[in-house]
């Protein structure tokens, strides 16, 4: 049933309401949940994770970590809900469940994966 004007949904993969045409979930957000603050990337962005704050409008999440480059790893959200992960060249490394993963490689994410930059900052991928 759709949440907002009660019709009958024949499709239970359908996205929008065939009646009202109001969307029948909320759509996706990614969240990094780091030790110093969490991180949400909405569906179809893109976010800088790093400590230069001109490059990363989350740096204050990663300032206390010299480790972690100024523009450490590209996090993103695609339109259909796939979360991937790009290591930007930094100096010491971006992991996914222990793994490193090459640089400028798109890697996606799954629900409860480790995502770590260098070797201090470790996060887990939330998907809702």
């Amino acid at each position: 049933m759709c949440p907002h004007c009660e019709a009958v949904i024949t499709d239970p993969h359908a996205t929008v309401c065939v009646q009202c045409l109001r969307p029948l979930r909320p759509p996706p957000v990614l969240r990094l949940a780091f030790p110093a603050g969490e991180v949400k990337i909405p569906v179809g962005q893109r976010l800088v994770l790093g400590r230069d704050a001109g490059q990363s409008p989350v740096a204050a999440t990663f300032t206390q970590y010299d480790n972690v480059s100024r523009r450490h790893a590209t996090v993103s959200l695609d339109a259909a809900g796939q979360p991937r992960v790009r290591d930007e060249n930094s100096t010491n490394g971006t992991y996914v469940n222990g793994e490193r993963i090459p640089p400028g490689v798109d890697v996606p994410l799954r629900e409860g994966d480790l995502l770590r930059l260098a070797a201090d900052v470790t996060g887990t991928v939330y998907l809702s």
